[in-house]
């Protein structure tokens, strides 16, 4: 049962990062650069803290290089879906 306090004190983290970031970026589907890194921000962001928590309460044994492209990659495809969401061709009609 001790563990499940270790997600909630993740998710209460990951919550205020994102709060954070949703704060100064104010993204929208006319401000499409922003609201493309607020999605990589919030899940590399999310990843990040749930790795690190993990990592000073009970220690990993991946090198620093798992890690951070664990993070990476996670950002990565989260910012590729966000052309699913607004894709070019959208985004693009918004400029004119």
């Amino acid at each position: 049962m001790e563990d499940h306090y270790l997600t909630i004190a993740v998710a209460v983290l990951a919550g205020i990062l994102i709060d954070i970031f949703y704060a100064v970026l104010k993204q929208s589907v006319t401000r499409v650069l922003h609201l493309r890194l607020f999605a990589a921000l919030v899940t590399g962001g999310f990843c990040l803290v749930y790795i690190l928590v993990l990592q000073f309460t009970y220690g990993l044994v991946w090198t620093i290089h798992l890690a951070g492209g664990a993070v990476t990659i996670s950002a990565l495809v989260r910012l590729l879906l966000t052309y699913l969401l607004v894709p070019v061709v959208l985004e693009e009609e918004t400029t004119e």
